[in-house]
């Protein structure tokens, strides 16, 4: 049986540990969404079509089913809230690869792409701000960042 001293002491302890660990938490996790809660336009032109429309800038994921970086981002990058909060601001359009097509083939070579994943940031009337292209899986983190350099690009 603890003494009253002891207790206090025993409560002072645990809820600082609580408070520490609160504060961590809150800057190590950040919540989830799915890939599936951003609105992706499955089509190149129907997406730059409606950026135009909108005057907002679009961004393109270039994907296979069978990539595991483009699994990756999917299942890392793409579910951050931080990166769908932010994706409200463009268009955003992915394109699947899973299988060469014409159309698959023609984007690659409209966009210079020669592997996956690729992520494209454009302009709303269509041009590449090339600097900004992602090449391979990126962190949530870093994707946001491209995001926000590409609003500021825009803004300009």
């Amino acid at each position: 049986i603890l003494r009253s001293s002891e207790r206090k002491k025993m409560i002072m302890i645990i809820g600082g540990g609580l408070v520490a660990f609160s504060v961590f938490f809150s800057f190590v996790y950040h919540p989830r969404g799915t890939v599936d809660s951003l609105h992706w336009i499955k089509n190149e032109s129907d997406g730059l079509s409606l950026a135009m429309k909108k005057n907002q800038p679009a961004i393109i994921d270039f994907y296979a089913d069978w990539c595991g970086a483009c699994t990756e981002l999917d299942d890392k990058t793409f579910v951050d809230d931080r990166v769908q909060t932010m994706a409200e601001h463009f268009v955003m359009i992915k394109v699947d690869a899973t299988e060469s097509s014409s159309v698959t083939d023609n984007l690659f070579e409209k966009y210079d792409i020669s592997g996956l994943p690729v992520v494209v940031f454009l302009r709303p009337d269509g041009n590449e701000m090339k600097e900004l292209r992602v090449t391979g899986f990126v962190s949530a983190d870093d994707f946001v960042h491209q995001m926000e350099k590409a609003r500021e690009q825009y803004q300009h």
